[in-house]
């Protein structure tokens, strides 16, 4: 591995995209960021959920989910607690219980 970072990049509408990941264990973080080559052509809503035993709200400028996972004796195992939180350059962000929409950022 040259970097720590996976990229893509693709070209659609004559517009080139970009997602770029990073993640670090020691941070405890995952980091994504999407570019396009034109202003305001990035809009997209992401939600956290999954099957069970978990609670995601909107709090401030951070989305949360918080839960514990079964210990696999029928009993209650880990917590866990995760925060996803937008940073965007024009544009707008919104929050509500267990959404993040993202609205035309300028890049």
């Amino acid at each position: 591995m040259n970097t720590a970072i996976a990229k893509i990049s693709y070209k659609q509408d004559g517009i080139n995209f970009n997602r770029e990941v990073f993640v670090s264990y020691p941070a405890q973080a995952v980091v994504v960021r999407f570019t396009s080559d034109k202003p305001g052509q990035l809009s997209f809503s992401c939600n956290m959920d999954r099957p069970e035993r978990y609670k995601t709200y909107a709090e401030q400028d951070q989305l949360i989910m918080k839960g514990t996972l079964l210990n696999g004796k029928r009993g209650e195992g880990m917590n866990y607690n995760v925060r996803l939180k937008a940073i965007n350059s024009g544009g707008t962000v919104s929050y509500n219980k267990d959404n993040i929409t993202i609205e035309k950022p300028m890049k």
